[in-house]
């Protein structure tokens, strides 16, 4: 067909050009639509559109099967073969932490890495291959019920399993799981410095009849408030209890766990606080972090006390003059806010906001470059005030001991991680 067309073009002088050019394209446009006619009919009776991934290729097999989408049972089958494959890996990930932990002869590791391996052999019996996958005959619906029961008791126990192992993974929360006793007996103070650790439990005051937070958690109503778990823990709110945790101490400094202190910091001793009860360095940038972004000044309790225009302050790092806060009677203005917040109507989240209250007018504003925040949230600090500030504060999300840290500012901790101690292996961080 080609030739005659080619020579078509060659012959514009002859006679017979234009019989022999209709003909011939003729030939050719008939020739085409046969040919697109018979692949459109060999597509449409030799495929199957709708044959999922692991009908194809079974990931351990190689065993193909196809299915009319319009079959129930089929469906069914792929939704159950998917949910084991995705808790295999599930799984997995779990026993590959568990390794990374360095705890591979624990139980837990080995439940996890059994649980896998039964989860793949219900995929891999013969028995099920060959009536669910191999047979070209329709699906036997008992024996798709069998798979599928063993598959859901599998997958339930794989739940189970992460649900009570997944605080013991938790970056964030490895944290505060680290044997602090035997840190600092493997890493003495210098000049003498003297370490005094502290539980909770050693605070028998610490109980629901003198904390407030400690009450509303006990209430059914706690659980509509929409708090964050640790916005309620009483480890966030402890700080409000430290003159009656160390009733000798007349001045501290209040530092948070997400913060490197990367300067001396002696000189926050000599710092005046003018009778002041809380030494700390202001956050209002503009009309930002003003404390009617904290508070609701729509209550006539907040709207009557404060000024929705001053400026708020952070937790973080604080110099605290314990007898002006006895003197203020400061945790009894907490206890009283606290128990009127019940219901979360003056304000929601962390310290910070019940913080701002108590320590309203009884806060000295200190030099910036003693605390420099956001590191955890704002990638926009400058260089140069971190590297001149005494303590940097990772407050936000993305802690520098977690993968989704901002790279600029990761340096300036992992700089100060002993990588070689074997409580800090334990800690799975992403360094």
């Amino acid at each position: 067909m080609a030739v005659p067309i080619r020579g078509g073009r060659g012959a514009s002088n002859s006679g017979g050009f234009n019989l022999r050019s209709f003909f011939s394209h003729r030939i050719f446009i008939s020739a085409l639509f046969s040919l697109l006619f018979i692949a459109t009919v060999s597509v449409i009776f030799t495929t199957n559109p709708s044959t999922p991934h692991h009908d194809s290729a079974l990931p351990t097999t190689g065993i193909r099967r196809t299915f009319l989408s319009s079959n129930p049972l089929k469906i069914r089958l792929d939704l159950i073969y998917k949910q084991a494959s995705d808790h295999i890996t599930l799984v997995n990930a779990y026993a590959a932490y568990a390794r990374k932990l360095k705890l591979e002869m624990s139980k837990k590791l080995k439940m996890f890495d059994d649980l896998a391996q039964n989860l793949s052999d219900i995929q891999t019996n013969p028995s099920y291959r060959g009536a669910l996958f191999d047979s070209t005959s329709p699906l036997d619906e008992d024996v798709l019920r069998q798979f599928e029961k063993e598959v859901k008791d599998k997958v339930k126990t794989a739940r189970m399993m992460i649900v009570e192992s997944k605080e013991n993974y938790d970056n964030q929360l490895k944290i505060q799981k680290l044997k602090d006793t035997v840190w600092f007996k493997m890493r003495p103070m210098e000049r003498g410095a003297h370490i005094e650790i502290k539980a909770v439990g050693d605070f028998r005051f610490l109980n629901s009849s003198y904390v407030p937070l400690l009450k509303q958690q006990d209430l059914p109503s706690s659980e509509n408030r929409g708090d964050k778990p640790k916005d309620t823990f009483v480890l966030n709110h402890v700080r409000f209890y430290l003159p009656d945790m160390f009733p000798k101490l007349k001045k501290i400094v209040f530092l948070e766990d997400d913060v490197v202190v990367q300067k001396d910091i002696t000189g926050l001793w000599k710092i005046d606080l003018e009778g002041r009860v809380n030494g700390a360095v202001e956050i209002c940038f503009g009309s930002f972090h003003r404390l009617g972004h904290y508070l609701n000044f729509s209550h006539p309790l907040i709207k009557e006390k404060l000024n929705p225009k001053a400026c708020a302050w952070s937790f973080g790092m604080n110099v605290l003059d314990l007898d002006a806060w006895r003197s203020e009677k400061c945790t009894e203005e907490y206890n009283y806010w606290q128990n009127l917040n019940e219901d979360g109507s003056l304000w929601s989240g962390g310290p910070l906001p019940p913080g701002l209250i108590t320590f309203y007018s009884k806060t000295n504003p200190l030099d910036r470059s003693w605390h420099v925040l956001g590191l955890g949230y704002n990638p926009s600090i400058s260089m140069d005030a971190i590297n001149k500030a005494a303590v940097i504060h990772y407050n936000g999300n993305m802690k520098p001991w977690l993968d989704i840290a901002m790279n600029q500012y990761k340096g300036f901790w992992t700089k100060y991680v002993d990588t070689e101690m074997e409580f800090v292996q334990m800690c799975n961080f992403g360094l």
